[in-house]
């Protein structure tokens, strides 16, 4: 694996996507007709952040599964639906074709969503009809039989040089897919004219929901109340001797950047006074270390937790590393 392609955000979804996947799998080979809501409850969970991880990095038909995997959880849970045999078989097919669609690389993923995206919409169908119509005529096929697809005779007569003029039948809205995959690959994304535009976006936004000035540090500023820093650029947010926020290029060799480990560094070591540190839903564990070092130097530190993150993998991080004082649900988190 190239050191970019472990930089990007697609290797952050197969992180996510081998976390979950573990318990989804022994979870559903596990479950029967009468399995309560407390043993269907971290399988609903597990589908809930996967489809996190797949709507952070736009792709869209494994939100799809992972939505309709989640909706037929919390139907069992509910006790509105009794999942039989067939309907787990589809549930692993469905986790089969995202975890087969997380190892590929970039550079890979367009020819292998030609090859698999049919496959990937007739699981969606039939997750969708779980508790409402019979399975499909194929339910009986094992979790193995979709695992063979990223190597069915379309990928490998796409990939011979002497098959060069051989034709792949594609559905438009699969050519669409394809055409957003391939413009992806050729992007960095933080390196854009367009994330500014985001960015200022997303100000707006915030201050809509808080009441509070939201600005993009560019230059040098002292700390001041009731207002709210976002990095701009790919520097890092630090705090500065003088004690002004400030924007630093270094260290460069981090994983994220900017990174909430080196701001949160910068806090621990020189913030005077005393602070709160709070991590939220996120993927990856970036801020985890940064947390800690904040809790060392004697600050208060809060993490949020598993059911009301949209994606539980900073704060779990942080959970594990020791580095929350609390572990809160969102609404909680505030009135601390």
């Amino acid at each position: 694996m190239s050191g970019d392609e472990d930089l990007s955000l697609l290797a952050l979804f197969r992180a996510e996507v081998e976390a979950h996947a573990a318990v989804l799998t022994d979870g559903l080979a596990g479950l029967d007709a009468g399995a309560d809501a407390a043993a269907i409850e971290p399988l609903m969970r597990a589908a809930h952040s996967i489809k996190g991880a797949a709507r952070v990095v736009d792709l869209d038909a494994a939100v799809r599964i992972a939505h309709a995997m989640e909706d037929a959880l919390v139907g069992a849970q509910e006790g509105r639906l009794a999942l039989t045999a067939a309907d787990v078989d589809v549930l692993l097919r469905g986790l089969d074709w995202i975890a087969a669609l997380s190892t590929q690389r970039e550079d890979d993923l367009p020819i292998w969503m030609i090859a698999n995206g049919d496959a990937g919409e007739a699981v969606e169908k039939q997750l969708a009809a779980i508790g409402s119509q019979p399975p499909a005529s194929d339910t009986s096929a094992s979790p193995a039989h979709l695992r063979s697809a990223a190597t069915s005779p379309a990928v490998a007569s796409a990939s011979r040089p002497d098959d060069a003029d051989a034709a792949v039948k594609i559905a438009a809205e699969s050519l669409s897919r394809l055409m957003g995959l391939a413009a992806e690959s050729l992007v960095q994304a933080r390196r854009l004219e367009p994330l500014a535009a985001a960015l200022q976006q997303l100000k707006a936004r915030q201050h809509d929901v808080a009441d509070l000035p939201v600005l993009a540090l560019s230059e040098p500023e002292p700390l001041r109340a009731g207002r709210i820093w976002l990095a701009a650029g790919d520097g890092h947010l630090v705090l500065r001797d003088d004690l002004r926020l400030g924007i630093s290029e270094q260290p460069r060799e981090t994983l994220h950047r900017p990174s909430i480990d080196i701001f949160f560094d910068s806090l621990a070591r020189r913030f005077p006074g005393r602070l709160c540190g709070v991590l939220l839903t996120g993927m990856g564990r970036d801020g985890a270390a940064g947390l800690l070092a904040l809790r060392r130097a004697g600050h208060p530190t809060i993490a949020q937790d598993e059911g009301s993150s949209v994606v539980y993998g900073m704060p779990r991080a942080a959970a594990e590393l020791g580095a929350a004082g609390e572990v809160l649900p969102l609404d909680q988190i505030a009135p601390r």
